[in-house]
């Protein structure tokens, strides 16, 4: 495991025997592409989750790729909207394309969290974040993990995502499995508390 997965572990508040195998081979084939070795880290460690109720979320590969939540290319008719061609440095417009971007991630606020691929590396590919915020695509040239760390430190000039919940905090990570078993099971995953609503179902 890398330095900053190991100091991403320190910061979050998480469970043991978090994380998720995956066969990245048979992903790699799948999408076509190699996946970063920080988020393959990343996925080992912690895996599909979120960062406290209704915050930063992390999807992971998933075949086939219709599968509920997952790492994607941005839809056909996202790319091609016309609010989601704003760039916060509007020279980057130029240089990069709306189709070359992987979505990783989301907040509970609606802001995107990718993967500019241009680069044949993997490794190389910084984030891309949409903010619903600021209506806006802004790039910063660091790895997932490397961006995580620098939210939840509140190590970047100002805030990249529109939820400041998780702006310079020990957020808390539940995996999505064990959300899902706890709300299953009468509560609520983030405060252990009964929860009269969890597990209903609506028509």
């Amino acid at each position: 495991m890398s330095s900053a997965v190991e100091r991403l572990a320190v910061i979050v508040d998480h469970s043991d025997g978090a994380g998720d195998i995956l066969e990245w081979v048979a992903l790699e084939h799948a999408y076509g592409h190699e996946f970063p070795v920080d988020y393959q880290e990343f996925v080992a460690a912690l895996g599909e989750g979120s960062f406290n109720e209704d915050g930063l979320m992390v999807a992971i590969p998933r075949v086939p790729q219709d599968e509920r939540w997952r790492v994607h290319r941005l839809p056909d008719d996202t790319v091609t909207a016309p609010d989601m061609q704003s760039w916060a440095q509007s020279e980057r417009a130029g240089r990069y394309l709306l189709r070359d971007i992987l979505v990783w991630g989301g907040t509970g606020t609606g802001d995107v969290l990718c993967w500019l691929t241009e680069e044949s590396s993997p490794d190389q590919w910084p984030v891309a974040v949409w903010s619903r915020a600021s209506a806006a695509w802004e790039v910063y040239e660091c790895g997932m993990v490397e961006f995580l760390i620098r939210v939840f430190t509140a190590e970047f000039e100002e805030c990249p995502i529109s939820d400041v919940a998780v702006w310079g905090t020990r957020p808390q990570f539940l995996h999505a499995l064990e959300e899902e078993r706890l709300r299953e099971a009468g509560l609520n995953p983030w405060t252990g508390a009964l929860d009269p609503f969890a597990g209903l179902q609506y028509e």
